[in-house]
């Protein structure tokens, strides 16, 4: 396994990423230093990698990058294109915080099982029971 490598992130606002996304230049970013202002400053493009780590302050990501997951794309604009629908009809910052954690844990108790992310429907059937055993734990 290799070392941490730093990854460079670039926050945008909601605002700019509405922008991005009507003029299709959301695609040609690079889907691995998006972090989005929130709340907090979110790093969302953590969710592409197996394996990482979040500092804080300043916010950093450290990726192993063999551990990137190119899959992961559609789910990372999937959750951009959520977090302006959600805003356009009044949900808080907070409110998309607490929508993207809930992401985020599912994703790494995945990795942390060693599961694959769910691509369609069956494996995501194969994969939900075992974490609702870990829920009534």
């Amino acid at each position: 396994m290799s070392d941490k490598i730093k990854q460079k992130i670039v926050f945008y606002s909601l605002e700019e990423l509405n922008k991005l996304l009507d003029s299709d230049e959301l695609l040609k970013l690079d889907l691995k230093t998006i972090g989005v202002k929130l709340e907090h400053n979110t790093i969302v493009s953590s969710l592409m990698f197996k394996k990482f780590h979040i500092k804080q302050r300043p916010h950093s990501l450290y990726i192993i990058k063999d551990s990137y997951d190119d899959t992961r794309k559609e789910l990372l604009i999937f959750i951009i294109e959520e977090f302006i629908v959600r805003k356009q009809k009044g949900n808080a910052k907070r409110t998309l915080y607490l929508y993207y954690k809930t992401i985020e844990n599912f994703i790494i108790w995945l990795n942390s099982n060693n599961l694959e992310f769910p691509l369609n429907i069956n494996q995501a059937q194969k994969n939900i029971p075992p974490l609702c055993i870990v829920f009534k734990k």
